[in-house]
């Protein structure tokens, strides 16, 4: 039954898919499928990203998992590197991220999108010395206290409950949207993040925007702001003793992984395995206009 529905989706999708996302199905395995996505306005434009995605068998009572294989330096992106958390353990908030949920390296972060995935209770310790007194066994240090997964803030996105039949569609558009639209980004919690250095640095990123904006306002500024003698001119933001300074490391990160998307050697040099079902190809304006007469043609005759 599993099969069949994604079956199902795949084909709408070839007629209705979120613009800049292209797809294609695993011969061997329907729950594997393999995209690109064509990033053409945003912060994150013009990155060509490379991603797949896997269904669990239980889904959609539990989210696919979406990797990419392109290194970009993202919020919701755990990098290629390391493994990581859609969260961390958080004694302030009572967050604890089950085994299920880590995000393997290059793992997308859909907890912000849609969290109702992720609105499940687990068990957390609670030292001897936090409860009431007259509560306290003798021969016990820890109590076994049920406590929400999810914190969600009230800034996420309400989406679909996976109850209620998320569809595909709606993941697509939520993840394109997390590259193309600053104000998505805005919005992430750093407990729904894939990447808390990335999450850190677009916050310094977006906030060094609204100084300069301001600056603007307020001096009667032109529009080039990247002078060094206008850049003196936007305050810099404090930082506590010992702080990391994220201050410009996001337009670094980011345009370095945006320029390496669409370099010449990721996008005609050697696909990895997961790669080989989508390849592009080297071609002149020629060429291109002849695959265009032959789409429309193409497109006539059904």
């Amino acid at each position: 039954m599993q099969n069949q529905r994604l079956l199902v989706e795949f084909n709408g999708l070839k007629s209705a898919s979120p613009a800049g996302v292209f797809l294609s199905l695993s011969p061997s395995d329907p729950a594997l499928w393999t995209g690109v996505i064509f990033v053409r306005e945003g912060p994150y434009a013009p990155a060509i990203l490379r991603f797949q995605i896997s269904f669990p068998a239980a889904y959609p009572t539990i989210p696919p998992l979406i990797t990419f294989s392109t290194d970009v330096f993202h919020p919701l992106l755990a990098p290629l590197t390391v493994q990581t958390y859609t969260s961390s353990e958080d004694d302030s908030n009572g967050i604890v991220v089950l085994e299920d949920e880590k995000l393997p390296p290059g793992g997308f972060s859909l907890r912000h999108g849609f969290p109702s995935w992720f609105q499940r209770t687990r068990t957390k310790p609670v030292p001897i010395t936090e409860r009431d007194p007259e509560d306290r066994p003798q021969s016990a240090t820890f109590e076994a206290t049920p406590i929400a997964l999810s914190s969600t803030s009230s800034t996420s996105r309400d989406m679909a409950d996976p109850e209620d039949g998320v569809t595909i569609y709606e993941i697509l558009r939520y993840v394109r949207s997390t590259f193309d639209d600053a104000s998505v980004l805005d919005d992430v919690p750093i407990e729904a993040a894939g990447n808390s250095g990335a999450w850190k640095a677009w916050q310094a990123h977006r906030t060094h925007e609204a100084q300069v904006a301001q600056v603007k306002r307020l001096s009667g500024l032109g529009v080039n702001t990247s002078s060094p003698s206008k850049r003196n001119l936007v305050p810099k933001t404090a930082r506590k003793p010992g702080e990391w300074n994220w201050e410009g490391v996001w337009e670094v990160r980011a345009k370095k992984g945006i320029d390496l998307s669409v370099s010449e050697a990721s996008l005609y040099g050697n696909t990895t395995s997961n790669d080989e079902l989508i390849n592009f190809l080297e071609a002149d304006e020629d060429a291109v206009e002849t695959m265009k007469e032959n789409m429309v043609r193409s497109l006539r005759v059904v």
